[in-house]
C-alpha cells in the first residue's frame, strides 16, 4: 500500500511520531543540555532557564495532549461507589505491596519527622508530591496553608494550631514545611476581600481565616505586581513561617537546634516545586532530576531514537 493510500493514522500513532520527531529535534542540541517539561537545567548545574516555546504545532501538541490524557486511566471518584473501588484497588495492590508497613504501624506508633502544613485544595497532595508512604509525614491541611499567630485564648480551637503543638510536642518532629500551590482558590478569595462588592462575606468561616493574610496583601498590591496571584502565595507562605515563631514551643525548638522550618510552592501545571532559600527568603526550582539521572536519560532517550529509526525510518516521515 502507497503512503498515498495509507489509511490515516491515529491520535496514538500521530502522538508517537510527533514525540520521536521531538526527540530527534532536542537530540540535535548540545549534550549538555536536557529539556524537562519546558524548562531547561545546564549539565554544569547552574539553574533553569525560563521556559520557552515548544517547537511543535498546535495540533501535534493536542496530539499528545489527548493521548496522555488517554492513558493515564485515573479511576473517577466522584460518589461513594467511586470510593469502595478505590479501596479494594488499594487493598489489591498498595496494601498488598506494603501490608509489613501497616502491621508495623498498626501495632506500634506513628513516628514521623516531618510536618507538612499545606492546602486542603484536592490537586496538592503532599504524600503525592513527595512520594511519601504511611507514617512518613504528618500532615495538617486548611485553606490557603496559613498558620494563624499564636493566640492561647482562641489557640485550643484552630486545628492548624493543635496539629502543630502535636506534631512538635509529642511526635517531635524534626521539619516543618509550609506547602503552597499554584492557583490558590484562598488566597485569590484575600485578594477579592480587598475590592469593591466581594462575595468574601457570604463565607462565614473562609473570610476570616483569610483574614490573617490582610497585611500581606495590601503589600501585594502596593506592589503592583505583575502577577499577584503568586506574589501572594508566596507572602503567605513567609507570614506563615513568621508567625510560626510565635508558638513558644516552636520557638523553644528552633533556637535549639531540633527543629527546623522550611517553606515550599508546588507548580500544579509543570508538576513543579520551588523550595524557599531562608538566607535570601526566595524560592528557588528544585531539579526534578539528579545530573546522572538526566544525562542517563539522554542517553536512553537517544537509543530509543536509534533503535526506532532501525526499525522503521520510515517513522521520521
Amino acid at each position: 500500500m502507497s503512503a498515498l493510500n495509507a489509511p490515516p493514522r491515529s491520535k496514538s500513532e500521530r502522538a508517537s511520531k510527533t514525540a520521536l520527531k521531538l526527540l530527534v529535534k532536542a537530540l540535535k542540541k548540545s549534550p549538555s543540555e536536557v529539556s524537562i517539561d519546558g524548562y531547561s537545567e545546564n549539565m554544569d548545574g547552574s539553574g533553569y532557564s525560563q521556559y520557552s516555546q515548544s517547537s511543535l504545532d498546535e495540533s501535534e501538541e493536542n496530539d499528545i495532549d489527548q493521548t496522555c490524557d488517554n492513558t493515564h486511566n485515573v479511576p473517577e471518584m466522584n460518589t461513594v461507589s467511586d470510593m469502595i473501588v478505590g479501596y479494594k484497588r488499594f487493598r489489591a495492590g498498595v496494601y498488598t505491596r506494603q501490608h509489613s508497613i501497616y502491621r508495623d504501624l498498626g501495632y506500634g506508633s506513628q513516628t514521623p519527622k516531618v510536618l507538612v502544613i499545606s492546602c486542603v485544595d484536592s490537586r496538592a497532595d503532599p504524600s503525592t508530591i513527595f512520594d511519601a508512604g504511611p507514617g512518613q509525614l504528618f500532615v495538617v491541611r486548611n485553606i490557603a496553608n496559613l498558620v494563624h499567630p499564636y493566640d492561647p485564648y482562641t489557640g485550643g480551637a484552630n486545628a492548624t494550631s493543635s496539629g502543630l503543638e502535636y506534631a512538635v510536642k509529642a511526635l517531635k518532629v524534626e521539619h516543618v514545611v509550609v506547602m503552597g500551590h499554584g492557583g490558590c482558590g484562598g488566597i485569590n478569595a484575600s485578594l477579592q476581600s480587598a475590592e469593591p462588592d466581594n462575595k468574601i462575606g457570604e463565607f462565614e468561616f473562609v473570610g476570616p481565616w483569610v483574614s490573617v493574610l490582610n497585611k500581606a496583601r495590601d503589600k501585594v498590591r502596593a506592589s503592583n505586581s505583575f502577577n499577584p496571584q503568586y506574589a501572594l502565595e508566596l507572602e503567605g507562605i513567609n507570614m506563615s513561617i513568621q508567625n510560626l515563631l510565635t508558638f513558644p514551643f516552636v520557638k523553644e525548638a528552633v533556637d535549639a537546634g531540633t527543629l527546623q522550618l522550611h517553606g515550599a510552592w508546588f507548580a500544579i501545571h509543570h508538576g513543579e516545586l520551588h523550595w524557599r532559600n531562608n538566607t535570601t527568603c526566595q524560592f528557588e526550582v528544585v531539579p526534578a532530576f539528579t545530573k546522572e539521572a538526566m544525562q542517563a536519560k539522554a542517553s536512553q532517550a537517544r537509543r530509543l531514537v536509534r533503535d526506532s529509526i532501525q526499525k522503521s525510518p520510515s517513522a521520521l516521515f
